[in-house]
């Protein structure tokens, strides 16, 4: 009688590269796309964050009838009209916004641009 050493149970050499070459076009793939999303979303989120900076600013405008010197104004208190903002604004991508006292928009130093909106009306 003949003993039979070998154990079917396991995965060959070839099989597992195989797998492991799989695995590594997948990879390839999806990390260049996942960080081209979260790029995406912290400019969006940059963008909501200006536009709702720009809002508070034109509510100052129109209150004191002149812009914020300083976005820090609009967050405590320290204007003519009290606290309007909760925070002070937090760029995802670690940008900071400053204030333009001449027409109230709001950039930021990461993204380096202005919003579209008309922050006068």
């Amino acid at each position: 009688m003949e003993t039979n050493f070998h154990d079917d149970r396991g995965f060959t050499l070839v099989e597992l590269m195989v797998v492991f070459a799989i695995l590594f076009v997948l990879v390839t793939i999806a990390v260049p796309t996942y960080a081209g999303v979260v790029r995406r979303a912290e400019r969006r989120a940059c963008h909501a964050n200006q536009k709702i900076a720009e809002n508070a600013a034109s509510l100052y405008q129109v209150m004191t009838g002149r812009w914020p010197q300083d976005l820090s104004i609009l967050v405590d208190g320290s204007g003519d009209v009290g606290q309007l903002l909760g925070h002070y604004p937090e760029c995802p991508a670690g940008g900071t916004y400053r204030i333009d006292p001449e027409t109230g928009r709001v950039s930021c130093k990461k993204h380096d641009h202005f919003t579209d909106a008309d922050p006068g009306g």
